[in-house]
């Protein structure tokens, strides 16, 4: 035991943030509390640090944005500031007015109610570290839920990050409680669900939420409609990771919008792609995202049939939505055999025979929308194996731009 004691405040310290702060404390409490300490215990990294303090914590974060530099960003509660560091790294530093006992059985699930000090070290008075090395979620209570609806979408978040279970007395709890959630502000509720599809085996947790009656309520979707959802992206979790995608792997982690990911942005696409024009009031994503999910939506329709895209309808897919969202619908559609398609017509596209200018230059048209319906034909004929030489592309072209001026 004391030799765990000793391995943890050894990492805890080793963070030159965290060990400053700490050094910085001049006989405040001060305590290192919530997720950067949850993913401490188990040996992972994260860029969020969240401390209690007593005493005046906006003259204590002033000290330390000179020290260490970075933004001070007050929060709608007044009783807490962030301070913005560096590499994205964030302290957030919240007035702690009740004891720290009480302050961590009030959080939402055990495995983030502890707290650390150099003084009393590890705090855990509800079984915390027990549940972590367990991979279990267990609620403190249902009141603590009650209070906030949105920590019951993190309860599979945690489990999936954790690769864990959700417990049967806080699945019971969520299954009581699960019509609160409507009444939490969306922006809230995308943030947690985004968090859940960036997971590898979200659909293993979306189907457990989904048990439990929360995901239909969430989503306004039927549920059997949402067990159909749920299958197809349990494949898509299959074969994207398979070596017919390795190529795009590294890029499943980039984020996109709203801390999604790619990966979870093709989650969401899968999700929702064949209901774009369907408004869900308990989300807000970003234009960025909604204007992305309505362009796939137009081609991923039967996702999971047999019949696969054509040459022909990747075209169409490319010139109407755009590279980034073909390449979308080729994963969503699992069309691994059109990989090296796409890359041709990209080629084609951007260069090819001919590049958009000399196409313009070889017409003799300077303008109208002729030109844009020009470019399209010429790059189709060419991608599609009609023309093959530049002669041929000429003789093409100037047929074309007969026929336009007559």
């Amino acid at each position: 035991m004391v030799e765990r004691e000793e391995a943890l405040r050894e990492a805890i310290l080793r963070d030159r943030y965290v060990s400053h702060i700490f050094s910085r404390a001049e006989g405040r409490a001060l305590y290192l509390v919530g997720g950067y300490l949850r993913d401490t215990l188990r040996g992972i990294p994260s860029k969020d640090r969240d401390f209690l303090a007593t005493g005046d914590i906006m003259t204590f974060v002033r000290s330390l944005q000179v020290d260490l530099g970075g933004s001070i960003v007050p929060f709608h509660k007044k009783d807490t500031l962030r301070l913005v560091l560096p590499d994205s790294i964030t302290c957030d530093f919240t007035h702690l007015t009740t004891s720290l006992e009480e302050n961590l059985k009030s959080r939402d699930f055990t495995l983030n109610a502890l707290a650390w000090s150099p003084v009393r070290g590890l705090v855990d008075c509800v079984g915390g570290t027990s549940d972590i090395e367990n991979k279990v979620i267990r609620a403190i209570s249902a009141e603590n839920l009650a209070n906030d609806p949105v920590r019951m979408i993190r309860a599979y978040r945690f489990a999936a990050e954790m690769d864990g279970d959700v417990l049967t007395e806080t699945r019971e709890i969520i299954k009581q409680l699960k019509g609160l959630i409507v009444s939490s502000p969306p922006e809230r509720i995308t943030l947690e669900f985004f968090h859940l599809l960036n997971v590898r085996t979200a659909a293993t947790y979306l189907k457990m939420a989904l048990d439990d009656s929360l995901l239909s309520v969430v989503l306004y979707i039927p549920v059997n409609n949402l067990r159909d959802d749920i299958k197809a992206l349990h494949a898509f979790e299959t074969y994207i990771y398979s070596d017919n995608w390795k190529n795009i792997q590294d890029k499943l982690h980039v984020t996109i919008s709203q801390n999604l990911t790619y990966k979870g942005l093709l989650s969401l696409e899968l999700l929702l792609g064949g209901r774009s024009h369907m408004r869900i009031p308990t989300l807000s994503p970003s234009r960025k995202i909604s204007d992305r999910i309505r362009k796939v939506s137009m081609f991923i329709k039967g996702a999971t049939a047999d019949r696969k895209l054509s040459r022909e309808e990747l075209f169409e897919a490319f010139v109407s939505i755009g590279h980034d969202e073909t390449l979308d619908v080729l994963l969503v559609r699992n069309e691994y055999q059109l990989q090296e398609d796409l890359r041709e017509l990209i080629h084609t596209w951007k260069r090819g025979l001919a590049d958009a200018r000399e196409i313009i230059a070889l017409s003799g048209i300077s303008k109208g929308p002729v030109i844009g319906e020009l470019i399209r034909a010429v790059k189709r004929a060419e991608y599609g194996g009609e023309i093959r030489s530049r002669s041929e592309l000429v003789e093409l072209i100037r047929g074309m731009s007969a026929r336009a001026n007559n």
